[in-house]
């Protein structure tokens, strides 16, 4: 069994593929930023005891866009597993040509996300990733990573209008029906989801 670790900005994401590749296990909690240690081992240390009807965990993949808590994150996952994580960065993807002015500053989501796309989509593509920030790589087609656009996800957007116009109301992401909202909530969920939806198709 191989258990992958993605730390975003706003959520961790645990996931495990069976010797077979297929997906058996997947789990999705907040990204806790403060009290770390403490955080990180009670939740790893419960991941753990609800893996245990697997078979045992032989490797751990770790992805992390969050450098003030990754190092905790690293040594709890050495000392529950016994196991020492693959970190994921352009060290150990030495294949992999990367455009960039330096290569180093290529993010762990970019990679993992250039690699899905690789394996799964044929080449040149446009790799769109949405999290806290909307991310899209491009590949060409020798699948080198040619460059990529950062731009506010749908968390940050939510975050900055309800935080900065204070009269809005917190929402529910959900699509609405219609682009033209008639009343506030629909029209913020029109203006947020759809809006994101043609930053990607440009």
């Amino acid at each position: 069994m191989l258990l992958t670790i993605d730390v975003g900005n706003s959520n961790l994401v645990a996931v495990v593929f069976d010797e077979h590749r297929n997906r058996v296990f997947d789990q999705r909690i907040v990204t806790q930023k403060q009290n770390v240690i403490a955080y990180y081992e009670e939740w790893l240390i419960r991941l753990l005891a609800q893996l245990s009807h697997l078979n045992a965990i032989e490797g751990v993949i770790f992805s992390s866009v969050v450098p003030s808590i990754t190092d905790d994150i690293v040594s709890i996952i050495k000392d529950k597993t016994g196991l020492d994580p693959m970190i994921v960065s352009a060290d150990i993807v030495k294949e992999f040509v990367i455009h960039l002015e330096e290569r180093s500053h290529l993010g762990s989501d970019f990679i993992a996300t250039s690699y899905g796309a690789m394996a799964d989509y044929p080449l040149p593509a446009i790799v769109a990733d949405l999290g806290s920030a909307t991310k899209i790589s491009v590949l060409n087609a020798k699948g080198e990573f040619e460059g990529g656009v950062i731009v506010p996800g749908v968390g940050i957007s939510v975050e900055a209008l309800v935080g900065f116009i204070k009269h809005l109301p917190e929402i529910e992401l959900k699509v609405p029906e219609k682009v033209i909202g008639k009343n506030t909530i629909l029209a913020m969920q029109s203006g947020l989801l759809y809006g994101v939806v043609a930053s990607v198709e440009g």
